[in-house]
């Protein structure tokens, strides 16, 4: 048999995010949201799950992504939907490229600034 020698381009990783899986009480009533739903809702909105698992932040169980996006850009809507559609305060994002973070959601501004030193890194 004879395979070509050709490489595979790896993914471009845009963006690290941090969503948590436990709803604001922001929402009403809290309870645990899946990471699998998390998953979905990413995917859903446009976003490539290039890696995915569950850590434990300091306060709850957290999906740590490293996703590409259609068209190599990140939408600011499409994460501060996916906060809506986790029930999050809001969506912790870091570019790995630019060294940039950033909160994202309708209750960003109750968290302050983005603090690298509580962002979980995907083990990529």
């Amino acid at each position: 048999m004879n395979i070509p020698n050709t490489e595979i381009p790896l993914p471009t990783i845009a963006l690290y995010l941090n969503v948590g899986l436990r709803s604001s009480q922001k929402y009403g009533s809290v309870h645990d949201v899946s990471a699998q739903y998390a998953v979905d809702k990413l995917r859903d909105l446009g976003f490539k799950v290039e890696t995915a698992e569950v850590r434990r932040s300091a306060t709850e169980d957290t999906l740590v992504a490293a996703v590409s996006f259609a068209g190599g850009t990140v939408r600011p809507d499409a994460l501060f939907a996916l906060a809506v559609l986790c029930r999050q305060d809001c969506v912790a994002s870091y570019n790995p490229e630019t060294k940039v973070g950033s909160l994202v959601g309708p209750h960003a501004e109750a968290w302050g600034d983005f603090k690298v030193e509580f962002f979980l890194f995907p083990s990529v």
